[in-house]
């Protein structure tokens, strides 16, 4: 309300609106007084999630009478009259925010760069507590663009693509306590970073003012705030854990701070024999709880057992500094021959293999153990031909007897169960990576039948399920995910495996049910398994972390799953279906929360604007028109400030094989060029999408239009190669473009066929013809245009060359051999020639009554 310039810049965008006329700067009234008249009723409403009052009265009186007049202390009164009585018709959940665009000079004026021109006021007011600390006694001065992140936060929705200002994170105070402040703000900061780092990327790839050596320095910040971002969380969820845990934690540290404190006081006297079996055992203990008190994947090298080694040859008489840790292993069990040291060293030996196998260092490992076997019983061997030489060597190492003297917090025969697991289930992953299925397979059974919490076993059936399913055997693979979620029902991963081999099987019902289960159960905050056995300062789960698990076990974003959901009824023809889901994921994406939408790499979700398309796809398919026009809009107004105005592109682009001096930048060039495409052909769909849903609501001249701009838009790229036909071997880029165009001239040739207007329906089916020879669409309506147009012996001589070809080489059953995306599925379907039966009909009635040869 106020301001009539907002209708002008967005023109039938608001839900209601009073604009009231403003470029009269000697009326200080109108405005206001439109505005007062209509905006208490309108708050106490309810009827509004954005309200904005634009009064001109304060800048209309600068420009007329200065800042110092009579005049302007009348109308700043108004104004705090009009701020006073609105404050009481807030309600709690309500923020207010009161702003000036521009400051003004000593004689009203505004526009230049004077301090007392760019500097305005900002009031900021909630009846419920905005910030987490006291707001400054002095105001602070912020950037008008700081604006633009936090109000879209504030008000739940996307920051919008182009921004670059910071968001203010003290008025985002989460629940009122300290930590959940902290979280709030560290999670706004999150989203603003990333938006941020988005459109710099974007913004690169299309302009060149941004040096390379900066932007390589800002992503490199960001990469460093991210993983800061990711260890803060990791803290905030351990602090948070409950009661119970918590003090078993803090009871771990302090026996790790106990034991490190006794074995540093040991390690400042000389090392001797007598006290050696007392120190290694105690440094044994202290190593399982360092890692017990991480409770983390085990990372790096212990120095601690490579100084107990070290001490144990300095009590023997010898030396090792210069020798690597494997090195010293090998020295220390070849020439220490004390017995009272032999179980001692065993069990650190069974430690460092933990660290490891940790390390995916299986050499070294296998190594370890073939000194320990000798140590034994030298001279023996225990791997059979066809064994796995690691597990043999484990399942056949004597564990040494405990003593009551040297207890352990840990028994070296749990010790050695746990490194048997995690050396099968280790190796087992290795093999699946490496494609050698049916190895893998056997080392994962042998690993399920091992030492491991609940937690790791449903996640080896996973790998199970998934190995089966590499090998062809989707029923085994459900077997096995089966058995995952009834040992584990939080193993998340093993129904969305489960939901993959029903879509690999066709039992799209169960998969979608699958999908939804598998929805609900992310939303929900499961409680923390209970564990049914003992608690092992060394487990399974911290030797067994891998890439290839982490992707495995990767734990689905619910936005993803939603996504999945509309894709796959969509792809079905459950047109309501999806677009329900459709619609609930840009919800999500409304909500503006990272959170609710992966922005990683590993992401099943594709590019945010083929959902758009996808979802208006659906729409148009649900018969709702309009809807679909609005959301394809979206798409368009995005695409537009990042599509060149001429873009040249070669139909073939093929890489070299071997690397020049320029490859990388060659590499730049074709990834800004292919980028590029990507939005020439998300806005070109766009158009496309909103010219069918025209036609479909009965506007041709709308849906014309819509065609038009589309072929427009694609006039922008320039083609250039080899020569050969178009359709053959074409960048999968240019080749959905060129779809797109046939689709549009075809639209838009059936859209004059139904004006009447034949001869430029004719030439649009001519021009789709040349794109795709053999178009059967575009062939049919081109004949179907011959035949209005009362040139019946070329519509028969199309038709019977056409009916003629091969189906297989450029009718539609080349057609279903292409892969083209998801969101023209709807365009292929109503670009279908609906009469072929009576048009053939009319034809063969034609030549049977003028016994015309088509041949002549």
């Amino acid at each position: 309300m106020g301001d009539d310039t907002w209708e002008g810049l967005f023109p039938k965008k608001f839900f209601r609106s009073y604009f009231f006329p403003s470029f009269n700067v000697k009326d200080l009234h109108t405005v206001d007084d439109g505005i007062l008249q209509h905006l208490y009723p309108t708050v106490d409403s309810g009827e509004w999630d954005v309200l904005i009052a634009h009064f001109l009265g304060v800048d209309h009186c600068g420009h007329k009478h200065g800042p110092d007049h009579p005049e302007m202390a009348k109308k700043l009164t108004q104004m705090n009259e009009m701020l006073r009585s609105l404050v009481d018709h807030l309600g709690n959940d309500t923020l207010l925010l009161v702003a000036g665009d521009h400051g003004m000079t000593e004689t009203g004026d505004h526009g230049g760069d004077s301090e007392k021109e760019v500097n305005a006021a900002l009031f900021v007011y909630s009846k419920t507590p905005l910030f987490g600390t006291s707001p400054p006694e002095e105001p602070e001065a912020i950037p008008q663009v700081n604006l633009v992140p936090t109000v879209a936060l504030l008000l739940g929705v996307p920051i919008p693509y182009s921004n670059i200002g910071e968001v203010m994170a003290e008025l985002f105070s989460g629940d009122g306590d300290a930590v959940s402040t902290v979280l709030q703000q560290l999670s706004v900061y999150h989203i603003n970073a990333k938006q941020v780092d988005r459109f710099l990327h974007s913004y690169s790839l299309v302009a060149q003012d941004l040096p390379a050596e900066q932007l390589q320095r800002l992503q490199e910040l960001f990469s460093g705030a991210m993983e800061e971002h990711t260890q803060l969380l990791a803290q905030a969820a351990r602090c948070s854990g409950p009661g119970p845990g918590r003090a078993a934690e803090r009871e771990v540290r302090q026996q790790r701070d106990g034991f490190g404190g006794l074995l540093r006081r040991m390690w400042g006297l000389p090392a001797a024999l007598p006290t050696l079996p007392l120190e290694l055992t105690i440094l044994y203990n202290s190593l399982l709880f360092t890692v017990g008190a991480s409770d983390s994947a085990i990372k790096e090298e212990p120095e601690g057992i490579r100084q107990g080694l070290l001490r144990v040859l300095e009590a023997c008489g010898a030396c090792g500094q210069d020798l690597s840790t494997e090195e010293l292993w090998q020295k220390v069990l070849q020439e220490v021959t004390a017995g009272e040291l032999q179980a001692p060293l065993h069990r650190l030996g069974a430690l460092q293999a933990a660290w490891w196998l940790a390390a995916s260092r299986l050499g070294s490992t296998i190594g370890l153990f073939r000194l320990l076997s000798n140590a034994e019983d030298p001279g023996r061997t225990c791997c059979r031909e066809g064994e796995n030489e690691l597990l043999s060597l484990l399942k056949a190492w004597q564990v040494p007897a405990e003593e009551a003297s040297l207890p352990l917090v840990q028994s070296t025969e749990d010790l050695k169960e746990i490194l048997c697991t995690a050396a099968a289930f280790l190796q087992g992953l290795q093999e699946l990576e490496a494609g050698n299925f049916a190895t893998a397979l056997s080392l994962f059974q042998e690993a399920a039948g091992g030492f491991c919490s609940k937690r790791v076993l449903a996640q080896i059936y996973t790998c199970l399920g998934c190995c089966a399913q590499q090998m062809g055997k989707p029923q085994t693979a459900l077997q096995h995910l089966k058995r995952a979620l009834q040992v584990d029902f939080q193993c998340l991963p093993a129904l969305s495996h489960a939901a993959a081999v029903y879509h690999e099987l066709g039992e799209t019902n169960t998969e979608l049910e699958a999908l939804a289960l598998l929805y609900e159960a992310l939303g929900k905050k499961l409680p923390a398994a209970a564990s049914s056995s003992p608690r092992f300062l060394i487990r399974t789960e911290l030797l067994v972390d891998t890439p290839i698990l982490a992707s495995l076990l990767r734990h689905r974003h619910p936005s993803e799953v939603k996504y999945l959901l509309a894709q796959r009824c969509l792809q079905d023809g459950r047109v309501a279906d999806a677009v329900e889901h459709y619609l609930d994921f840009l919800a999500l994406l409304q909500e503006g929360l990272q959170r609710q939408v992966p922005l990683g790499d590993s992401s099943a979700l594709p590019r945010i604007p083929e959902v758009f398309l996808e979802t208006a796809s659906a729409l148009e398919q649900a018969g709702r028109h309009q809807d679909a026009i609005t959301v394809c809009e979206e798409v368009i107004s995005r695409t537009t400030d990042l599509i060149p105005r001429m873009l040249r592109v070669e139909e073939r682009l093929e890489q070299p094989e071997c690397p020049s001096p320029g490859a990388g930048l060659v590499g730049g060039l074709l990834s800004q060029k292919k980028e590029s495409l990507c939005y020439l052909t998300w806005r070109a769909a766009g158009y496309l999408h909103q010219g069918w849903a025209w036609a479909k609501l009965g506007e041709s001249k709308e849906a014309i239009t819509q065609f038009s701009r589309c072929l427009g838009d694609l006039l922008r790229l320039q083609l250039y190669g080899s020569g050969v036909e178009p359709t053959e071997n074409l960048m999968p880029e240019v080749e959905v473009l060129q779809k797109i165009r046939l689709l549009s001239l075809v639209g838009r040739g059936m859209q004059f066929l139904d004006l009447g207007r034949h001869k430029e329906a004719l030439l649009d089916f001519q021009h789709g013809l040349q794109i795709s020879p053999g178009d059967p669409a575009a062939a049919s309506y081109l004949v179907q245009a011959l035949w209005k147009l009362n040139r019946k012996q070329e519509a028969a001589a199309h038709w019977q060359k056409f009916s003629q070809s091969p189906r297989g080489e450029d009718g539609q059953q080349e057609e279903q051999g292409r892969s083209f995306p998801l969101y023209l599925v709807s365009c292929l379907k109503q670009a279908m020639f609906p009469h072929s039966e009576s048009l053939a009909r009319s034809i063969q009635d034609y030549l049977a009554t003028t016994n015309w040869d088509p041949s002549s």
